[in-house]
């Protein structure tokens, strides 16, 4: 509801935010607001920049990311590990 007009509506749309809303959560770190905002900051700026430096690979330079931070810290930048 909060990415309609910013995003725009059309058939689909859901997908691309999702997408987007499953890397924040996943790089910020599953139940933390301080992650989700840091996150979200990151994917926007390396998804416009990956958008507008390489058109074509603009989903790996979305997932490239998220891939490193799940290899170096499997819990997101901010999640908590459990012992």
């Amino acid at each position: 509801m909060i990415g309609g007009p910013f995003v725009g509506v059309f058939p689909g749309a859901d997908m691309s935010i999702l997408l987007l809303a499953l890397v924040v959560v996943i790089i910020g770190g599953v139940g933390s607001l301080k992650g989700a905002f840091v996150g979200s900051l990151f994917v926007g700026l390396v998804d416009n920049f990956g958008k507008a430096l390489f058109p074509e690979l603009s989903l790996f330079t979305l997932f490239a990311p998220m891939a490193i931070v799940l290899a170096i810290r499997p819990t997101g930048i901010f999640g908590k590990i459990e012992e």
